[in-house]
C-alpha cells in the first residue's frame, strides 16, 4: 500500500512538471509571435553624458526644468532640441515600468517616433527622464 502511494506522488509530480514546462513553452511562443513587431524596430542609440545627467538632476531637484520629471515632456525636449522636429500632433506613453518608459509621438505628417526613456540618476517621482534610444517610422 505504501509503495502505491509513492507511485501516485511520483506520477503527480511528473504531471505537474510537464504542465509547468508546457506553460513556459506557450509563454515563450506567445512572446515571440506577438512581440515580434517591437523587435523589428531599428533603434538609434543616444550618447548620454553622465555628468550632464547629474547636473540636470540637480537642476530639477532645485526646481528648475520640472518638465524633465515627466517622460512625455523629456521625450518632447529630445525631439525638439536634439532631433530638431517640432511638428507634433500627439504624445502617448505606451509602457511604463518603474524607471523605464516607452513613449510614442505622432507627428503632423502621421509618422511616429518611438522613444525609450529611463531614469539615469534618481528613481521615482523626483527622478529626471532621459531618452536612450529612438526610432522614426518610415511611412
Amino acid at each position: 500500500m505504501n509503495c502505491h502511494i509513492k507511485k501516485n506522488k511520483k506520477a503527480a509530480l511528473i504531471i505537474l512538471l510537464i504542465s509547468l514546462l508546457f506553460i513556459i513553452i506557450i509563454t515563450l511562443v506567445y512572446k515571440l509571435l506577438f512581440n515580434k513587431q517591437n523587435n523589428d524596430i531599428e533603434w538609434t542609440e543616444i550618447q548620454l553624458d553622465s555628468s550632464e545627467l547629474n547636473n540636470l538632476q540637480l537642476s530639477a531637484d532645485n526646481g528648475h526644468r520640472p518638465g524633465m520629471l515627466d517622460p512625455k515632456e523629456a521625450a518632447m525636449d529630445t525631439l525638439m532640441n536634439q532631433l530638431k522636429i517640432d511638428t507634433v500632433d500627439s504624445v502617448e506613453i505606451l509602457k511604463k515600468k518603474k524607471d523605464l518608459c516607452l513613449v510614442e509621438i505622432t507627428l503632423q505628417n502621421r509618422r511616429k517616433v518611438k522613444m525609450k526613456l529611463f531614469q539615469p540618476v534618481t528613481k521615482g517621482r523626483t527622478g529626471i527622464w532621459a531618452v536612450k534610444a529612438y526610432s522614426i517610422s518610415k511611412n
